[in-house]
């Protein structure tokens, strides 16, 4: 990936391969490529939207060896549900597109799950018109229901666990779900950016970057003691934020360090709170 012209030309090459097939109907960009007011970069992906009559969804997906034309593939991730088949997909030279893929029928019969639309080619009038006069305004936000109590019930949930598997010398697993305590610290890092932006779409970063920067969470090499002490920082920042996002939130962490006293009488470690 040289230059930002590569979507001008990997767009005219899905349009040589694909526009030929009788079987495809439409095929549009959107997101940053149909929107002139955001500013793109040579990192800016392809979102893309191809429609194809019923029976030809097979030879689009999953299957991914029409789209090995465009170069050689690094990795894949595909998605499905009841309307719509995602493949996103990273070529050796990290172009990356992310391609929804659907049927005539979908379109027709669905409530509309599409913004605005730029089209390379469209052969079916009938399905041009309603992709331009049923698009959403806004991406769909799709976030998870913002449920502090079940968050601080899964995480605090994990930390017992963490320490229970370090009593008992299974450092694997307790590492592993130590570090599930982090990202769940993010978690409600990035709950908290979407409630001051409104929207839990972000092209771009910067607002809350202050969460990580203030995080007094260090990853050491890694033994029994250290990541004991990485349960008792992960939980003392994720008491500060849950108390951000809401006055009413327990701390837990008072209580949880009558854990930590009796988990470091067993190992024989000298308690010395944070």
């Amino acid at each position: 990936m040289d230059n930002e012209s590569w979507r001008e030309q990997t767009l005219e090459l899905l349009k040589q391969i694909l526009q030929p097939n009788n079987q495809v109907l439409s095929f549009s960009v959107y997101g940053s490529l149909a929107n002139t007011e955001v500013e793109k970069d040579r990192w800016s992906d392809i979102d893309a939207l191809l429609v194809v009559e019923n029976s030809a969804l097979d030879s689009f997906f999953p299957n991914i060896e029409w789209l090995k034309q465009l170069g050689e593939v690094f990795i894949v991730q595909q998605s499905s549900n009841d309307i719509t088949h995602v493949t996103k997909i990273i070529f050796n030279d990290f172009k990356k597109i992310d391609l929804v893929i659907t049927t005539k029928s979908k379109i027709l019969e669905m409530e509309p799950f599409w913004t605005k639309q730029l089209f390379v080619f469209s052969k079916s009038d009938e399905i041009k018109q309603i992709l331009e006069e049923k698009a959403l305004t806004k991406v769909p936000d799709n976030s998870s229901t913002y449920d502090i109590e079940k968050l601080a019930n899964e995480y605090w949930y994990i930390s017992f666990t963490v320490v229970i598997k370090i009593i008992r010398n299974d450092l694997l697993i307790a590492l592993h779900l130590a570090l599930e305590l982090y990202r769940l610290c993010l978690v409600l890092g990035m709950w908290l950016r979407d409630s001051d932006t409104g929207t839990s779409v972000h092209r771009t970063g910067g607002v809350r970057n202050e969460i990580i920067e203030n995080m007094d969470i260090k990853l050491e090499k890694m033994t029994k003691e250290r990541i004991l002490s990485l349960v008792e920082q992960c939980g003392k920042e994720f008491d500060k934020l849950a108390l951000e996002w809401s006055p009413n939130y327990a701390p837990k962490l008072p209580t949880f360090e009558r854990l930590l006293v009796e988990a470091k009488k067993d190992l024989s470690i000298k308690y010395v709170p944070i």
